[in-house]
């Protein structure tokens, strides 16, 4: 069937109002994406004001340990994140044997006392750190859904805009097995991308889970005020050891989650790029036909 001048006008024009059309969805999306980059950034904002917090308090701390010359070792030692308890032994371990038991024994709860504010300090700080982890991996986890909704958008944006190119191709040259062919190619590949992204819903439930446990485990946590010396030592120690462990799982999972995000974002600019180029394309046509 070959086409008509009346017929190929419209054709032309339909086309011309639905590129006019994706290009007001590109610049809404666009202006989406850059709300995305402003939430990320203050997010990172915050982070930074946590971490200037932290270094205020370890300054605190060093200040507040300055009393005497073991006490300034042990500062240097917090700082430096090593577990001084040995110092300790050392630096009063070395007692008059015919001192009374009962001074060495104040001796010892002395020392214990000391341990003890530090292991208490060195939770503190851990934790605080903990919760800015946990601020940037909701903050990423964010930017990963809005970048996925992007990326979608405008792979649709795309596969239109392509398929119309098609069309206009076909029309002219009679060849209508080639779109069917792009349009079963579409639906596979909307379909993966709905699998992905429900694969990483799954994954988000899971974290969230993990995360209320770890809450409930927090509550738990606490050693009673009037228990001895050791006791409260013997409760600090695998504590801030746990912490430990979960602040760093916490690092590399948000390493893992901001490269997802800039891999998001260089696809997202790929496909803009592409969607560039051929829609130049279109109009390059469109003005060698005179319209």
């Amino acid at each position: 069937m070959e086409a008509t001048p009346k017929t190929e006008e419209a054709f032309v024009k339909n086309l011309k109002q639905e590129a006019e059309e994706s290009k007001q969805t590109a610049q809404e999306l666009e202006k989406k994406y850059l709300t995305t980059g402003e939430q990320l950034d203050q997010a990172k904002s915050e982070i930074e004001e946590q971490k200037r917090q932290i270094q205020i308090l370890e300054r605190k701390l060093a200040q507040a340990l300055q009393g005497n010359g073991l006490d300034s070792r042990r500062a240097s030692d917090v700082h430096n994140g090593r577990d001084s308890s040995p110092d300790f032994d050392l630096g009063e371990s070395e007692s008059d044997p015919d001192e009374p038991e009962e001074k060495k024994a104040e001796r010892r709860e002395k020392r214990l006392v000391k341990e003890i504010k530090v292991l208490r300090s060195k939770l503190t700080k851990t934790k605080v750190k903990e919760e800015a982890a946990k601020k940037e991996k909701m903050a990423l986890k964010e930017a990963m859904k809005k970048n996925h909704i992007i990326l979608k958008e405008e792979k649709k944006k795309f596969k239109k805009l392509e398929k119309e190119v098609h069309k206009m191709a076909a029309s002219m040259k009679e060849d209508v097995d080639e779109d069917e062919e792009n349009e079963d190619d579409e639906e596979k590949e909307e379909q993966a991308e709905e699998a992905e992204e429900s694969e990483e819903e799954t994954e988000e439930e899971s974290e969230e889970s993990e995360s209320e446990e770890s809450g409930n485990e927090t509550q738990s946590e606490s050693e009673a005020e009037d228990a001895p010396s050791s006791a409260k030592k013997d409760n600090l120690e695998p504590r801030l050891k746990k912490h430990e462990g979960r602040l760093t799982a916490m690092k590399k999972c948000n390493v893992l989650l901001q490269a997802n995000v800039d891999n998001l974002q260089d696809e997202i600019s790929q496909v803009r790029y592409k969607a560039s180029n051929l829609q130049s394309e279109l109009d390059s046509v469109l003005a060698d036909l005179g319209f």
